[in-house]
């Protein structure tokens, strides 16, 4: 709703800013390879030595973690299955990781599933909005937990104090907007009157390629601000603390799929699980900064040199964390396209189409014919 208004000018700019990063890392990574031969051969080795019990324990680690992930977005879509959102969550992350600005798909692509299970505009609107809220808390409020006892006992060091302060700034200013938006609804104006200075700046281009195509268009981005309010309030008191958990779980399950990786193949190196975890943490935080999808490429030398201080070889450490990017990152890649594949066959053939005369909502404008 909000992303309605915005020009597209900008989104192309991110989204080349997106491809431009992620060419970088991935030209970078060819290039380790090269000059890393020898290197390669030994993480190689240190796969094969991977046992068949590890390997089922880290597959349930990460099934834990992919129901997590859906059991949030059931609980922020209430009246659809659970089957169902587990259908949804595999095809948006397996579109994300994809390629640079996949979320955006896999955004539309959640958007076209819960149209065709029944799920109205507004229950979408709020859907997105709470699936897309609650997590970025949960990674800001681990990363405080983490790291803000070190820093009020003044042992912090440097990236552990721009974290703590991070996570403080990043995580209560979002609390307090949202807090204060559910709350009080002249919030609710003072966003319209944000979104409709966006919209004005917009919407003579918009009405120009409308009218090119012979259609009409009326705003409609803010109409509906107060009803969507009203649905997150309920959704808040309902599912609020669930919804937390779950994403708080989730992330959670992440740190631990890194940290079984590591034991499965140098179980006998004593491993400082909560170190790894908090630096698991602190690395996410940093990441979300880096517009690179999965923060692949800049998270994995966090990781590498973390588990190199924790005691494992060089070759092990990359292994390990070439290991958990296969479980976290490449596996949404498998299962997203069969997930997708299978709400085409089973409900997404059976969607009513539109046709010329019925209104239809594009970028936040109801589009409808003009008459003759």
């Amino acid at each position: 709703m909000f992303c309605a208004v915005l020009p597209s000018t900008c989104k192309r700019k991110a989204s080349r800013a997106q491809r431009g990063i992620a060419t970088l890392v991935l030209v970078g990574g060819i290039v380790g390879l090269v000059l890393k031969r020898s290197l390669v051969a030994e993480v190689i080795d240190e796969l094969g030595s991977l046992r068949a019990s590890a390997a089922f324990l880290l597959i349930g680690l990460v099934c834990v973690h992919r129901c997590l992930n859906a059991l949030l977005h059931r609980a922020a879509t209430p009246g659809v299955s659970f089957r169902r959102m587990l259908m949804a969550s595999e095809s948006y992350s397996g579109a994300s990781h994809s390629f640079a600005g996949g979320s955006g798909v896999g955004t539309a692509l959640r958007v076209a599933m819960y149209r065709s299970w029944g799920v109205d505009g507004l229950g979408i609107t709020t859907s997105l909005v709470a699936s897309s809220v609650f997590p970025s808390f949960a990674m800001w409020t681990l990363g405080g937990a983490y790291t803000l006892p070190l820093v009020l006992s003044g042992g912090a060091n440097r990236n552990e104090l721009v974290v703590g302060l991070a996570s403080i700034a990043f995580l209560g200013g979002p609390v307090l907007f949202w807090a204060f938006l559910l709350r009080h609804p002249s919030a609710v104006r003072l966003v319209e009157a944000l979104l409709g200075r966006l919209e004005n700046k917009v919407g003579r281009v918009r009405s120009r390629r409308l009218r090119e195509f012979g259609q009409r268009g009326t705003s409609h981005a803010t109409r509906n601000l107060h009803v969507v309010r009203d649905r997150a309030r309920k959704l808040v008191r309902k599912n609020g603390l669930f919804l937390l958990a779950a994403a708080i779980g989730s992330q959670v399950m992440l740190s631990l799929v890194l940290v079984a990786s590591a034991w499965a193949l140098a179980p006998d190196v004593g491993l400082p699980i909560v170190a790894l975890v908090r630096t698991f943490a602190m690395l996410r935080v940093l990441s979300s900064f880096v517009p690179v999808p999965g923060g692949i490429g800049i998270v994995d030398v966090g990781l590498v040199t973390a588990l190199e201080g924790a005691g494992l070889t060089s070759a092990a450490a990359v292994a390990a964390v070439a290991l958990y990017r296969a479980l976290t990152f490449v596996l949404p890649l498998l299962s997203g396209p069969l997930c997708a594949l299978h709400w085409w066959r089973t409900d997404g053939r059976r969607q009513v189409v539109e046709t010329d005369a019925t209104p239809k909502r594009h970028l936040g404008l109801v589009v409808e014919p003009v008459a003759a």
